[in-house]
């Protein structure tokens, strides 16, 4: 039996997936291997500047912590940015590159935007909710005045509450036949 099939002679989806994506990981891999070649500074540079977001993916177990990394990568590709940018402007080669990453302020740049981007997601979620409850409490307040003035205008009978009625009471089972019981003779 061959590798690609099921024992009941179908074929194995999951090979099948592999096989079509050979050529893309081969693909992938040389261009990785042309950019260590031909921009090592910048993948150094990059490499360093992300280690934040590779924490962040690898840590979170819950959903929103996973939504939370990509706002952490996000804006740690913002801070690793200038650094790249004062790379170019310094000559892009690896004796510089080196030497931006002996830097602090390199350092304070990707790994400060990333800092703020973990701040944002702890503080604004608590923000938003703030805003939404204030909101809530001033629309039930504006609620409670429109039904003062409804009250005063048409009276109390608007409230929908209404006297509740007397229950009648139950009248008492008869003694008698169970029911589907067949009448005597």
């Amino acid at each position: 039996m061959s590798d690609s099939a099921n024992p009941g002679g179908a074929p194995n989806p999951r090979a099948a997936r592999a096989s079509a994506q050979a050529p893309f990981m081969v693909g992938g891999l040389m261009f990785g291997l042309l950019v260590l070649i031909f921009a090592l500074p910048s993948f150094i540079i990059i490499a360093a500047g992300m280690i934040p977001t590779v924490l962040a993916r690898a840590l979170p177990a819950t959903p929103d912590q996973k939504r939370g990394a990509l706002a952490v990568a996000m804006l740690n590709f913002a801070g690793v940015l200038p650094v790249l940018a004062m790379l170019f402007s310094r000559g892009h080669n690896l004796n510089n590159a080196m030497q931006l990453l002996g830097e602090p302020l390199p350092w304070m740049l990707m790994l400060g935007a990333a800092g703020i981007a973990v701040m944002l997601q702890s503080v604004l979620p608590n923000a938003a909710i703030s805003v939404m409850e204030r909101a809530a409490q001033q629309r039930v307040h504006k609620l409670k005045v429109q039904q003062k003035e409804l009250i005063t205008e048409w009276g109390s009978g608007v409230q929908g509450e209404t006297e509740p009625k007397k229950s009648s009471p139950k009248p008492e089972p008869q003694p008698g036949p169970a029911p589907g019981a067949k009448p005597g003779p």
